[in-house]
């Protein structure tokens, strides 16, 4: 398990002097006693907050830039401004709707005198029929012993293909003034949507300025590349750019090597120490831990999984987020248990021994293992308390 930092025993077993191989060499010896077997995997990371209020961009109908950010890490008071944002795009955009709505206005108004014009033709028309009509009414022959039956039945033929002609010519206006209204409904109704826009964009311009919520430390966020944003930077609506942090509580955010993470679990037991505090330790427990291994550089072979260690207790005088940290989690832990350094181990064809000091030098024993750390295996079956063992080969 190279890599892994194992604790040593708590009252760890005594180193002899020296013992007396069968040269007459001096071995070194360790005593066997029954001891606490610890398990601790390394980890680095960053102090954070466990509760925190996202700072997002505003839901604006355009793509942004960033244009202004507070610094990272800087003290800020509710309603005060943290990020500001360019409004080109907006800016464009509503001139775009601006000319837009000109452009309709000129077509309602061009389309409204043309209709003006068409109802005003089709009122002569009409009023041309009309009086066409009551002129043939007047003058209609209808005196049998006057005018032959053929020139009444024509004069009334005449009078009724006026009306019919009139009945027409309504209609067909009737049908015309309905397109009429059902284009100019269709004109004004884009020229409200335009203007509904036009408001819309005036209000997402004026909502560039986004402000703190409350008191707090303003930390920049990070982009899907893992690249802390930065002016200039492109920005869509509700995407976060930072958060204020809650600084009453903290957890520690903190990476394990994928090949030294076997074993973690939540609810075990760690401790951490901040590198802006050395020589203090502060007691935590697993929070999560990320079901994926994940590169920490974009293209590197090397990942690790991220695990969220929740502190038993806060300090605000020294616990800042993104503070760097060190953190060592006790993966395995095992009270009363008999284990040897692993220079007393040897190893050849799939067996085990060690080399048990006796009265007259070293005698080869057989053991069974369990679990393995940096510097100290569990010894399972083979030894037992009180007993010593040689840390290197007697007479190699």
């Amino acid at each position: 398990m190279t890599g892994r930092h194992r604790s040593a025993f708590l009252g760890a077993l005594a180193l002899a002097s020296v013992a007396c191989g069968p040269r007459g060499a001096t071995v070194p010896t360790a005593a066997v006693e029954r001891s606490t077997f610890q398990v601790e995997v390394p980890a680095r990371g960053q102090l954070a907050a466990a509760r925190a209020t996202p700072v997002t961009v505003p839901e604006v109908p355009a793509s942004l830039s960033i244009a202004w950010l507070a610094p990272d890490g800087e003290k800020v008071a509710a309603a005060a401004v943290v990020a500001r944002f360019d409004d080109e795009g907006l800016r464009r955009q509503l001139a775009d709707a601006e000319r837009e709505a000109a452009k309709l206005d000129l077509d309602i108004r061009a389309l409204g005198e043309q209709h003006t014009r068409e109802r005003g033709q089709a009122a002569r028309e009409l009023a041309r029929l009309d009086q066409e009509m009551e002129q043939a009414r007047a003058f209609q022959p209808r005196d049998a012993e006057v005018f032959s039956r053929f020139e009444i039945i024509d004069a009334q033929l005449s009078v009724e293909g006026l009306a019919e002609k009139r009945r027409i010519l309504a209609e067909r206006q009737a049908r015309q003034a309905d397109k009429q209204r059902a284009d100019m409904q269709l004109l004004e109704l884009k020229r409200r949507t335009v203007e509904t826009r036009i408001a819309q964009l005036a209000r997402a311009k004026s909502s560039l300025e986004v402000s703190a919520p409350h008191d707090g430390f303003f930390l920049h966020g990070r982009n899907w590349r893992g690249e802390r944003f930065r002016i200039g930077m492109p920005a869509w609506g509700g995407m976060k750019i930072g958060e204020l942090p809650d600084l009453a509580a903290m957890e520690a955010k903190v990476h394990v090597l994928e090949s030294e993470a076997t074993g973690l679990a939540p609810e075990q037991a760690a401790r951490v120490e901040i590198d802006a505090a050395p020589g203090r330790r502060f007691g935590a427990r697993v929070k999560t831990v990320e079901a994926v291994a994940q590169a920490l550089d974009a293209g590197s072979p090397v990942k690790y999984f991220q695990v969220v260690l929740a502190l038993d207790a806060t300090d605000a005088a020294v616990m800042r987020p993104g503070r760097e940290v060190t953190a060592r989690i006790v993966v395995e832990r095992s009270d009363g248990t008999v284990s040897v350094p692993n220079q007393a181990l040897f190893r050849r064809g799939g067996e085990n021994w060690v080399f048990v000091a006796g009265g007259s030098g070293f005698d080869r024993r057989a053991v069974r293992l369990g679990a393995r750390g940096l510097t100290r295996t569990v010894v399972v079956e083979g030894l037992a308390a009180g007993e010593r063992v040689a840390l290197a080969e007697p007479g190699a």
